[in-house]
């Protein structure tokens, strides 16, 4: 019976064993598997964010180096509209200073003519003023002169107009001779002496 017995517990625990031996077996199978699929995955999200950390670094880089390029041109451009305003400045400075020169040029090139265009209208208001001045009284009658005329005129006074003498300095004064020429005197005249002693 014990024998028996015995028998059927081996037995039993070889059944045992050899299901534990297949559940074992399927686990491990299993957990293979499962592993497997684990470490797939993992690598395949790895792999993933590996690509992801060198795109970021990419774009991080080459966003670096665009903002250093863009800052560089923006610095060129800068420089050159700088450049561009000074010599654009420097040029409306330039010719503000040149329009200045020239009209003082043109002032102190004017102010000759305008001062001899002045000293001229000073001339001509004098030399208007001076003719239009009364003259001094004439001198007294000259019989030396009229003389001759005392037989025409039946007189041997002077005329009634008092006229210089042909010799003296009032003669020449300004307007004189317009006031009495010598054909106003020579056209009374008849009859001419014949000889300077009779003028005389």
């Amino acid at each position: 019976m014990a024998t028996r017995r015995a028998v059927r517990l081996g037995a039993a625990l070889r059944r045992v064993v050899v299901l534990l031996a297949a559940v074992l077996r399927r686990v491990v199978v299993l957990l293979a598997a499962v592993l497997r699929r684990v470490v797939v995955l993992l690598a395949a999200v790895l792999r993933r964010v590996v690509v992801l950390l060198v795109v970021v670094r990419l774009v991080a880089t080459l966003r670096l180096a665009v903002r250093r390029r863009v800052v560089i041109l923006l610095e060129a451009t800068r420089r050159r509209v700088a450049v561009f305003l000074a010599g654009a400045l420097r040029r409306v400075v330039f010719l503000a200073v040149v329009r200045r020169l020239a009209v003082a040029l043109r002032r102190v090139a004017a102010a000759p003519f305008r001062a001899g265009l002045l000293l001229a209208a000073f001339l001509a208001g004098r030399a208007a003023r001076l003719r239009v001045a009364v003259p001094p009284d004439p001198p007294s009658c000259d019989r030396r002169f009229f003389s001759f005329m005392s037989s025409t005129l039946n007189s041997e006074s002077c005329l009634s107009m008092s006229v210089p003498d042909p010799d003296s300095a009032d003669w020449e004064h300004s307007g004189q001779r317009a006031r009495f020429p010598s054909y106003f005197i020579v056209s009374r005249v008849t009859a001419l002496p014949h000889s300077e002693q009779d003028v005389t």
